[in-house]
């Protein structure tokens, strides 16, 4: 006895529908993966607007800009002496 079963040809339609099948799940995973990546682009923190934060201050202060020392305290123009006319 014989239990090998019989060899069917495929025919034209056959491998169409297999093909048809297979564009529709690749369809179907294409559109579950757009979905996906829209999940994980929500769960991402969202930058905000606002500039950093500053972690910690360092040791030593900023270097000095060159003009400063030319810089006059706001009280001493204030009080200035007022300026003589000089007419002979």
């Amino acid at each position: 006895m014989d239990k090998a079963q019989p060899v069917t040809q495929l025919t034209k339609s056959d491998i169409a529908e297999v093909l048809a099948a297979l564009r529709h799940t690749n369809n179907l995973l294409q559109q579950q993966g757009l979905r996906i990546d829209a999940l994980e682009r929500n769960q991402r923190p969202r930058k905000s607007n606002s500039p950093p934060r500053r972690h910690h201050r360092s040791a030593t202060p900023p270097p000095r800009r060159d003009n400063t020392h030319q810089r006059r305290p706001a009280l001493e123009r204030l009080q200035q002496p007022p300026q003589q006319n000089k007419k002979r």
